[in-house]
């Protein structure tokens, strides 16, 4: 065999040997390819989907959870300003009542204190002449008298406590709609009480009518009625609105 013969053959079981190496690399990765690909399926792939739906259920929970926080806390806001409107009003309407009370009541009080000093005059010019039933009977109306003005003196201490317990109610129950209320109606309570201290130490004769308490106090409760209504509104077309009552 001519030595070129003898290369042609060597090169040519090379290149067989080339390929059959090539082939059985080829082999070998193509089951690695498989056994990883079969390992993702079986193991690592469950593992990754099961994580990747853990973080997304725990991210819209969080959403949801906070969401319905802030539902929460809103109702609470609404409850909160319900109740300081109610009780701020229940609580005008006995600081007018008393006031009302007093009013009334004064006028009877200066009569009786009128006719006592009268039947005193009486009583004094009856003294003078000799007839001692008149006079008993003078004493015996006097007498009356300043029983009836106790009682008023009572009614009106009563009055007077009702109204300033009203007042400091009042009071209490405006500095907490301060914070549960915007600031135009936080105004319309400053307004009030400014009027308020301007005439509320007043001689009963001095008092402006109680209708311009009223109509003061009116305006306060219409603009809380207003925030109560547009925060109920806004919680029943909230998607939670229903679910945080």
């Amino acid at each position: 065999m001519s030595k070129t013969k003898q290369q042609s053959g060597i090169s040519t079981w090379r290149r067989r040997e080339a390929l059959q190496v090539a082939k059985a690399d080829q082999s070998r990765a193509e089951r690695d390819s498989k056994l990883k690909s079969g390992f993702l399926e079986q193991f690592a792939k469950p593992i990754i989907v099961g994580i990747v739906l853990s973080v997304v259920s725990f991210i819209a929970g969080q959403r949801m959870e906070s969401a319905k926080l802030r539902g929460q806390d809103e109702r609470l806001s609404v409850e909160n300003r319900r109740r300081v409107f109610v009780s701020s009003t229940q609580e005008l309407g006995i600081y007018l009542t008393q006031w009302g009370r007093l009013r009334s009541i004064s006028p009877a009080e200066v009569k009786i204190s009128a006719q006592i000093a009268a039947k005193q005059q009486e009583l004094a010019a009856a003294k003078k002449s000799t007839d001692p039933v008149k006079q008993g009977t003078i004493e015996d109306a006097i007498s009356t008298l300043v029983a009836e003005q106790g009682k008023v003196a009572k009614r009106k201490e009563r009055y007077i406590e009702g109204r300033d317990a009203a007042k400091d109610k009042l009071s209490g129950n405006f500095e907490q709609a301060r914070l549960f209320f915007s600031a135009e109606t936080a105004a319309s309570i400053a307004a009030f009480e400014a009027f308020e201290r301007l005439n509320g130490n007043k001689q009963m004769a001095e008092l402006p009518p109680l209708d311009e308490w009223r109509t003061r106090a009116t305006t306060i409760f219409e603009k809380m009625k207003e925030e109560i209504k547009d925060d109920e509104s806004r919680l029943e077309a909230s998607p939670l609105g229903s679910a945080i009552r």
